[in-house]
């Protein structure tokens, strides 16, 4: 009887209290706790690799076109067939992204929901299916979908125009790589091609949470003191009340070259608000880059090598005046310390003015 006691004794489990349990709970939700971040790290790196993997392939594309045609596209207005002058840059790079058949579509008349278009039409044509096509290379994985009413496909990278700021719809004048009907060849970067940014990000930036929409019709005097265009955003990252806002954001449509849309200059540091001192979209005015990653900008030089850019990179003198016309065709050095240097291709900065 005792052995059968001894027996029944031995078998009994003892069960977890409800103290224990609560203790093995908070320990998992502690490892939990700590794995996440690290997790969300290791996914925006992957963003981040992949954003600048499409910088790079868009440098090769920008490269390519160089190749075949003697001199880089230029940043709008560039094609024989453009019926605008408004025309992007990304258009005459689609052959040499694989996506020949998107740019021939584009250089022959063509019928769409029952509207006949020409060749190159304006690239704010609602109706235009070619205009609504998604090309992944113009796209950083870190921003995120478009947004749900977007009419057209959008771009989250944008050519660079230097420090210019001025006559940005005037041909002859070229301060960065690109420019309106710009031609510029691999003998103009006078600065050397690893000291000039070529193409930069700029998708969703802090602390404006959404596709950027910019300022428009502010004072010309943001062109003689670009630092107050800083004063257009508060504290909080809201606009400040009564500025005018463009009715689409920055990079809204790859299609169209014009400022708002397709351009930056080199002159506030990136991740700033943008402003227009005319309408809403290719005005003069301070266009800044800026995206999605946590403190940094990617871009990718005319070397071809890309690299992720502090937000917090020297700018010079911010009261100083943007550079007039004349200037610009004199090749002055830029007064916006090393992001104006890295924008111009001949401001004969020193060559060690940009330090990655």
């Amino acid at each position: 009887m005792k052995e059968v006691q001894n027996n029944k004794r031995q078998t009994v489990k003892r069960a977890f209290t409800l103290l224990e349990l609560l203790v093995v709970i908070a320990i998992i939700g502690i490892l939990i706790g700590m794995f996440l971040p690290a997790t969300r790290r290791v996914r925006e790196a992957a963003r981040r690799t992949e954003c600048l993997n499409n910088l790079k392939q868009l440098g090769l594309a920008c490269h390519n076109y160089e190749l075949a045609h003697g001199n880089f596209p230029s940043a709008f207005g560039g094609e024989s067939l453009d019926q605008s002058g408004r025309i992007s840059g990304w258009v005459s790079l689609l052959p040499f992204l694989e996506l020949e058949s998107i740019y021939q579509q584009i250089s022959q008349p063509a019928m769409f929901h029952g509207q006949s278009f020409p060749p190159m039409p304006a690239p704010w044509m609602e109706n235009y299916d070619p205009w609504k096509t998604e090309v992944p290379f113009f796209e950083c994985p870190s921003t995120g979908p478009a947004d749900a009413d977007a009419k057209f496909a959008v771009a989250h990278y944008a050519f660079s125009v230097g420090d210019q700021a001025r006559g940005l719809n005037q041909t002859g004048v070229s301060r960065g790589v690109f420019a309106r009907q710009s031609k510029t060849q691999i003998v103009d970067i006078e600065d050397g091609c690893s000291n000039t940014v070529m193409l930069c990000e700029i998708g969703r930036s802090q602390p404006i949470r959404v596709l950027p929409r910019y300022a428009i019709r502010v004072s010309n005097k943001v062109l003689e003191e670009p630092v107050d265009v800083l004063n257009l955003i508060d504290e909080s990252g809201a606009w400040t009340q009564g500025t005018e806002l463009s009715p689409f954001g920055r990079g809204s449509r790859w299609s169209d070259g014009a400022a708002g849309p397709s351009l930056f200059n080199t002159i506030l540091p990136p991740g700033s608000p943008s402003a227009s001192v005319g309408g809403p979209t290719g005005a003069d005015g301070l266009y800044s880059a800026g995206g999605p990653h946590p403190e940094t900008v990617s871009c990718v030089l005319a070397d071809g090598s890309t690299h992720s850019i502090g937000t917090e990179i020297n700018t010079g003198n911010l009261s100083a005046p943007t550079p007039t016309i004349d200037q610009m065709k004199a090749n002055v050095s830029s007064p916006y310390g090393p992001w104006g240097a890295l924008g111009t291709i001949a401001g004969g900065e020193p060559a060690n003015a940009f330090e990655l």
